[in-house]
């Protein structure tokens, strides 16, 4: 199994917590930044991620992953830094966004 394999396991362990833990009606989850620190490698097999909360703050998650083999052995142990804002905030970005690239355009253009 590759680093990536196991990264990309962290991430969608610690997105699926932290979309468990905001109101999905009106927040969204993002990763902010991910830390990895291998401990052995494993070459087939299964691995099982376990996620713990380490921290809930009014806009931010921290989790703690650790991914370990069928014998709960450690293959890996990751943090990961989450980030969840209003759904409206990325409207008003997106509309801030084109209004922003429409502009330049017409600079060019012009």
């Amino acid at each position: 199994m590759t680093w990536r394999c196991i990264s990309v396991l962290a991430e969608s362990v610690a997105s699926l917590g932290a979309y468990n833990l905001i109101d999905q009606s009106t927040h969204y989850a993002v990763g902010l930044e991910i830390n990895a620190n291998h401990i052995r490698s494993k070459r087939e097999g299964m691995v099982t991620a376990v996620g713990v909360p380490l921290h809930k703050g009014r806009t931010t998650m921290v989790w703690e992953m650790k991914i370990l083999d069928e014998e709960h052995k450690l293959i890996c142990i990751f943090s990961v830094y989450d980030r969840y804002n209003f759904y409206k905030q990325i409207i008003l970005s997106a509309k801030r966004y084109c209004t922003q690239d429409f502009k330049s355009k017409c600079r060019i253009m012009g």
